[in-house]
């Protein structure tokens, strides 16, 4: 985020307001100065500092950004050290190609379609990815005793669905359905998995020093061999029970 976004305000108080200021101030302070009316020459002097005051809060507001961010950086705002930008990508096998899979090798670079005022923006691969020739054809969820389809909702990416049903319970399942002409690959695959907050939920803040919860759910993976359900072995669930 940039910090003119981040921009405090500070001193918002008008012309109108300095002068309301001093004027509640002056039974107070001098209570025998009793004409506060524009035409007397005490009101015309508050008047005067008030523009004059108005001009130094005008001029503070300008200050340079080197300035405000020293101004964070007193009350305990830091500015997040730069970091490399991280983005997405699909790497589809072309049709006609004879392969269950192929390796994309780690630091593969890929470019932006279009360019930004230095010329074309490169992104590397951050480890090397296994691409497959089958493609996601259908979602299911089923929950006992009930089958439902998600395909759409799951291709439109924006309604979202709930994974395992509204109940979550337990023998609820999502089934996957990938469509290839060719035998499926005996090799370690990798989904990548968006979630969806409801609507008018919250979004969950991991806070500093606080363990994460643990989900309560257990996943089991399994594939279907065309007979019967096998187990599969899972490498690892960035996931956490699919609640990120």
């Amino acid at each position: 985020m940039p910090i003119s976004a981040l921009e405090p305000v500070i001193d918002d108080r008008t012309f109108n307001d300095l002068v309301t200021e001093a004027r509640t101030r002056i039974p107070r302070y001098t209570p025998e100065w009793t004409d506060l009316n524009e035409s007397d020459p005490g009101m015309t002097m508050v008047e005067l500092f008030a523009w004059m005051t108005e001009l130094l809060v005008y001029r503070l507001g300008k200050v340079p950004q080197l300035n405000y961010i020293k101004f964070l950086e007193l009350i305990g705002f830091e500015l997040a050290p730069a970091s490399p930008a991280i983005a997405e990508i699909t790497f589809p096998i072309l049709t006609g190609y004879m392969l269950q899979s192929t390796i994309v090798p780690k630091a593969t670079q890929v470019i932006t379609a279009t360019p930004d005022d230095l010329g074309p923006i490169i992104f590397e691969t951050d480890r090397a990815l296994i691409a497959i020739t089958a493609t996601l054809d259908a979602v299911q969820v089923m929950e006992p005793p009930m089958y439902k389809d998600v395909s759409a909702p799951n291709s439109d990416a924006t309604t979202g669905f709930a994974p395992f049903g509204n109940l979550a319970r337990s023998g609820a399942a999502l089934l996957l359905g990938f469509k290839s002409t060719l035998p499926f690959p005996a090799l370690e695959l990798d989904l990548a998995f968006f979630t969806q907050a409801a609507a008018g939920a919250l979004a969950p803040v991991q806070c500093a020093g606080v363990a994460p919860a643990v989900p309560a759910g257990t996943f089991v993976w399994e594939y279907w061999n065309g007979s019967d359900w096998l187990a599969m072995a899972l490498v690892e669930d960035d996931t956490a029970a699919f609640t990120q």
